[in-house]
Formats: structure tokens, C-alpha cells, sequence
């Protein structure tokens, strides 16, 4: 109450997705629903799906994770330093970015979830 994060004493959807223990009895498609397609297509049967539920730092940590742990991750060699330097496909911050403006900007009043789709060629979300 003292940070005025309540609406005429209710809290908000805001506050539910944020702080709520389970933000999806209350907005059931908060959800992410990752995919991952080994072809430049949608096409069946999907090779990786994941839906995941939480609060909106869940949903993108989660999400993230997912599109991180499909795509090519280049290490380099030790020559200039003693720890071996790595670069993602898609930069970290780029995956990171689009998934948390899209969690963030979305319409809950929707009744679609969020869809990651990771493509040969590209990232769809």
C-alpha cells in the first residue's frame, strides 16, 4: 500500500503480473509459448515447445533461456585472455530486448499468449 500500487484497494494486473504467486489464475494467457522449428516453415511435428507460466521476470527469464539454449554459440580461444570469449547467434541483449518489450507492451485483455518461434533464419516473436 505504501508504494500506491493498489487500484481502490486491488491490486492491479500490473501488480499480479509482477509480484502475484500464480499471475495466470488471474490472467490465464499470461503465459509464453516458446517454439523451436528446424526449417525455415512452421511445420509438425514441432521439434521443441515449451509454455511457460510465471511472473513476467519468469516468463522472459524463461523464454530467453529458451532461444539461447537452441541457437549456435561461438567460443573462441584462450590466446588473449584466460577465459574464452563466446558470442551468440542473436546477441544476448537483442533476444533479451524483444522478448521483455513484447511480455511488457502486450495486450492482456487478449486472449492469444506470447509466441516465440525460433526459425533456421530467424527469430519470430
Amino acid at each position: 500500500m505504501h508504494l500506491n500500487l493498489l487500484d481502490k484497494g486491488r491490486p492491479t494486473n500490473g501488480d499480479i503480473l509482477l509480484f502475484g504467486k500464480q499471475p495466470q489464475r488471474f490472467l490465464i494467457t499470461s503465459e509464453v509459448k516458446c517454439a523451436n522449428f528446424h526449417g525455415y516453415e512452421v511445420a509438425k511435428p514441432i521439434p521443441s515447445y515449451q509454455v511457460y507460466k510465471g511472473t513476467v521476470f519468469d516468463l522472459v527469464d524463461q523464454a530467453k533461456d529458451f532461444v539461447l539454449s537452441k541457437i549456435d554459440l561461438w567460443v573462441g580461444t584462450r590466446a588473449e585472455s584466460t577465459q574464452a570469449p563466446t558470442k551468440y547467434e542473436i546477441p544476448q541483449e537483442v533476444v533479451a530486448e524483444a522478448i521483455v518489450n513484447v511480455v511488457v507492451h502486450r495486450d492482456y485483455t487478449s486472449n492469444a499468449s506470447v509466441q516465440v518461434m525460433l526459425f533456421r533464419d530467424r527469430l519470430e516473436i
